[in-house]
């Protein structure tokens, strides 16, 4: 009996299966790294959308906001209903930017009420003569982590 098949290559079946196994592995692939831009896309919208909901502007700012004549600023939360991280507050003068100040909801927690006043006491820019200071929100996302808005309200004094 002679034997007509070619036992060096591989069969069509194994062959067939080895493409798809590295098909659904590319596959797999490919959506891991589309899964992971979608879901930073979406934290992106989802924090656009709490900044532009949620407004904290310096209403007053008493004092010269230096070492030697600290200052107390009222912050003032005018809309939206999310609970925000805190607010970061940049003291400038000239175009010299100074101290970033963190103020906590932990430390202020009417920052988390609506249409509220808090007041900060004894700040201090670490600069000699600040002339401007712009509040900046930030929200804290899953892991804890702060997102700052990209705009901030500055107040000229």
């Amino acid at each position: 009996m002679i034997n007509n098949f070619n036992k060096k290559g591989l069969s069509t079946v194994v062959t067939t299966l080895i493409i798809i196994l590295l098909v659904f592995v590319a596959v797999g692939i490919v959506w891991v790294v589309v899964k992971n831009v979608i879901e930073e896309g979406a934290s992106q919208i989802d924090i656009g959308a709490k900044c532009i909901n949620n407004v904290v502007k310096a209403t007053a700012i008493t004092g010269n906001c230096t070492t030697i004549d600290p200052c107390d600023i009222k912050l003032k939360r005018n809309t939206g209903e999310d609970e925000i991280g805190g607010v970061k507050l940049v003291f400038s003068e000239g175009n010299t930017g100074g101290n970033v100040m963190d103020i906590s909801r932990e430390n202020y927690p009417l920052l988390n009420t609506i249409l509220s006043t808090t007041l900060i006491t004894s700040v201090d820019s670490g600069l000699t003569n600040p002339d401007k200071a712009e509040v900046t929100i930030y929200f804290l996302d899953d892991s804890g982590d702060e997102k700052l808005c990209p705009s901030a309200n500055p107040f000229n004094f």
